[in-house]
């Protein structure tokens, strides 16, 4: 069976996206600010109540919060041990800080990790 050019293109075009993003160190699949790699909601699999509940919390706030972007609402929140790590694109500063503080709004003295990257 022989491929087309546009069908390989079509199959290749995630990963060449993934290896593009990651080689321009946009944070995609790390943290931008350690180059380590970045937490997944993955990682929350099998964390515990206490942690799920703090998770729904946090993304009640910002889901409640109508002044922030679709992408803002739509960021990755994964919580273990307690801490709080935010990833995903937003549109601006103003809300890479805003979902910050709606997060240590929830979490008070546990620890937030904001890795959420300003996208266009």
């Amino acid at each position: 069976m022989k491929m087309k050019n546009k069908e390989l293109i079509l199959i290749l075009s995630p990963f060449f996206l993934f290896m593009g993003n990651l080689y321009a160190g946009t944070g995609y699949g790390t943290d931008s600010g350690t180059g380590r790699a970045a937490v997944t909601a993955d990682a929350q699999k099998d964390s515990s109540q206490r942690d799920t509940e703090i998770t729904r919390r946090v993304r009640e706030r910002i889901m409640q919060d109508a002044n922030l972007s679709t992408s803002a609402k739509n960021i990755t929140i994964v919580t273990k041990g307690g801490q709080v790590t935010l990833s995903g694109g937003v549109t601006n500063a103003d809300e890479k800080k805003r979902v910050e503080e709606l997060a240590k709004s929830v979490t008070g003295e546990a620890p937030v990790s904001n890795q959420t990257v300003i996208s266009r």
